[in-house]
């Protein structure tokens, strides 16, 4: 009899506990806004007054970016086959630097498809490519430092790195610490939603999403920790964004682990890189 008592409260509790827990909803597919709630500009960075490296590397994007590209490669080309999931990794690339002289250090947070992720324990994405061939054309060993995305910043504006390849936008106040190299991909960010949800549906502008973030209450969005997506929530000053104080804005360390929590209902919306956050929530839907 005492087994069956305890059985009942433990069944009992679990369900409480469960409850407790996101009322133990199971997962919700996602869907993105197709709507562009800003303008950027990618491009990479150096440290401040590092001229000759980013002559270089300016020398090397303009090259890379024409036409004729570097024996036959483009960055159209790259931007293409990351697209069609034929630009593979980058192969084996040494992660400690061993002799800057010899190195080009590039700092990166490999979380942020398809600009620079893992595929298995080996780096892949546009920016890695463009790595690989940039070292190359130096005539410099490939040091890839992967980090969180304020690190990959500031180990460029102090010179821990020698270029920061992240996926990075151009802004006044990164202009500050970083000199930037010429820009080589537009960007937009986007907002992700449950399936179910239809606040945003009959959104057709940024005026029209902007109207009903403004008049949201008691709402949780997430974002990637100092990237574009989290800047836009909270507002900025160099990137020109007021933010929405009425909306409870939690810090991811990637925009993965954001879409996740969206799925599992602990926030209400995630803002990103529409490129990146298309991807991701692909991935969460299966």
């Amino acid at each position: 009899m005492k087994k069956v008592v305890l059985a009942v409260i433990a069944a009992l509790l679990a369900s409480v506990l469960c409850f407790a827990i996101v009322g133990c909803a199971s997962p919700e597919n996602v869907k993105v806004i197709d709507v562009k709630l800003t303008d950027e500009s990618y491009a990479y960075a150096v440290k401040e007054g590092n001229k000759e490296l980013l002559d270089k590397v300016n020398e090397f994007m303009g090259k890379l970016k024409s036409s004729e590209g570097i024996d036959g490669v483009t960055l159209d080309s790259i931007v293409e086959k990351e697209g069609n999931g034929k630009l593979g990794d980058i192969g084996s690339v040494q992660t400690v630097s061993k002799d800057r002289s010899k190195e080009l250090v590039v700092s990166t947070n490999a979380e942020f498809a398809p600009f620079e992720y893992m595929d298995g324990s080996k780096l892949a994405g546009i920016d890695m490519h463009v790595a690989k061939m940039m070292a190359e054309y130096m005539g410099k060993t490939l040091v890839v430092l992967n980090m969180n995305f304020d690190a990959s910043i500031l180990a460029a504006a102090d010179g821990s790195s020698d270029i920061c390849m992240a996926g990075l936008t151009i802004s006044e106040e990164r202009d500050k610490t970083l000199d930037f190299s010429v820009e080589y991909y537009q960007a937009t960010q986007k907002i992700a939603v449950k399936e179910s949800d239809t606040t945003f549906d009959n959104c057709k502008t940024v005026e029209d999403v902007e109207k009903i973030l403004k008049e949201l209450t008691g709402k949780k969005a997430g974002a990637a920790t100092a990237q574009t997506g989290y800047l836009y929530l909270v507002g900025d000053e160099g990137f020109g964004f007021t933010g929405f104080k009425n909306i409870d804005a939690k810090s991811y360390d990637s925009i993965g682990l954001a879409v996740k929590d969206l799925s599992n209902g602990k926030i209400d919306f995630v803002v990103a890189d529409g490129t990146t956050l298309g991807l991701v929530v692909k991935g969460i839907n299966g």
